[in-house]
């Protein structure tokens, strides 16, 4: 699998190509929400969040919506009960 890399010094456009990459590899749609890379707001510049696959999201999720296969999590949409118990734990604030 492919890493995401961030030239240092470089300046991200907030173009989306990179979450729409994500989302569509693995959920074959665009959607922000899916994706395992966010674009935030940081000292007025745009910079890409990533996942770092820590698994802690699939540790609490009591409905088993997420699971981690090869170092990747996977989300199911129709299993989650939005308790938001995910995005408590998450270090980098990706889910939402």
């Amino acid at each position: 699998m492919k890493k995401l890399t961030v030239k240092k010094g470089g300046q991200c456009m907030a173009c989306l190509q990179c979450v729409d990459a994500c989302s569509t590899a693995f959920y074959k749609q665009f959607h922000q929400d899916l994706s395992c890379i966010q674009i935030v707001e940081k000292k007025g510049e745009a910079k890409p969040m990533v996942c770092i696959q820590c698994g802690k999201c699939a540790k609490v999720c009591e409905a088993g919506a997420i699971t981690v296969e090869g170092n990747v999590a996977h989300i199911d949409y129709e299993k989650c009960t939005g308790c938001g118990k995910c995005k408590e734990v998450c270090p980098r604030k990706i889910i939402k």
